[in-house]
């Protein structure tokens, strides 16, 4: 069942807002390499998940250095869902400004908004047939680089990634980009639309034009492009009738 909303998607900014304006402290940390599953992510309330997992990027942050060279924090004990294109392309992105940084959990609030708008946990996955076709190209690889190399495709699918427009803003494209891919399509408005909804499970998508515009203004590839925690609040999707 979809659940989100404008009413609940304020509450997932509003939050995040608290949490980048006030110092948050617990008495225990736990592993600050553990993250959160797709299932526990459907039954969390808005409020507590987002705290969680701004919580746990800034563990993580805090705590690199302290863990550096531990076995058993190793990154096969990452979760990579919620993670943006600067943090798994650059190891060393926390060393950027602070507001680069914070842009880390408007993505993941991003992610989390295109999880309960589709129905589904697999915001970036791709069909079976194009990792097929991807693995005729991979041979040799480490699994761990092809999954990334899955990822980017998918993120290239919903034009986040697009090939020779690195400088500029997504969706802004034309539709030759896709002879970059195994397959074409346009980064446009329609395009974006019709990838959500083939991933719905309800093939429902997005309920109009305002939350697809916020989605993509969330889930943008370059961190300083994204909406801030205030511009997303005052994004016109919050003004629509509850």
């Amino acid at each position: 069942m979809h659940i989100c909303s404008p009413f609940s998607a304020r509450s997932l900014m509003g939050t995040e807002a608290k949490v980048d304006r006030l110092t948050l402290q617990r008495t225990q940390l736990s592993d600050p390499r553990v993250g959160l599953t797709p299932d526990i992510l459907v039954l969390l309330t808005m409020e507590l998940l987002t705290m969680e997992l701004i919580l746990i990027r800034r563990r993580q942050t805090a705590l690199r250095e302290k863990l550096k060279g531990s076995r058993k924090n190793s990154n096969a004990n990452l979760t990579f869902e919620y993670t943006p294109p600067e943090a798994l392309l650059n190891s060393n992105w926390f060393q950027g400004s602070r507001s680069a940084r914070l842009k880390y959990d408007i993505w993941s609030v991003g992610v989390v908004m295109l999880e309960l708008m589709m129905g589904s946990p697999h915001v970036f996955q791709i069909s079976d047939r194009t990792r097929i076709l991807m693995d005729q190209h991979l041979g040799g690889w480490s699994e761990q680089t092809k999954e990334l190399a899955y990822k980017l495709r998918s993120y290239m699918e919903l034009c986040i990634l697009v090939p020779g427009i690195s400088s500029q803003h997504h969706g802004s494209g034309s539709p030759e980009q896709g002879q970059f891919g195994l397959a074409s399509w346009k980064c446009s408005e329609e395009s974006f639309a019709h990838q959500v909804k083939i991933r719905d499970p309800l093939k429902i998508g997005f309920p109009n034009l305002w939350a697809l515009r916020l989605a993509r203004q969330l889930l943008v590839w370059h961190p300083e492009d994204r909406l801030s925690v205030d511009e997303a609040l005052n994004h016109p999707y919050f003004q629509e009738p509850m």
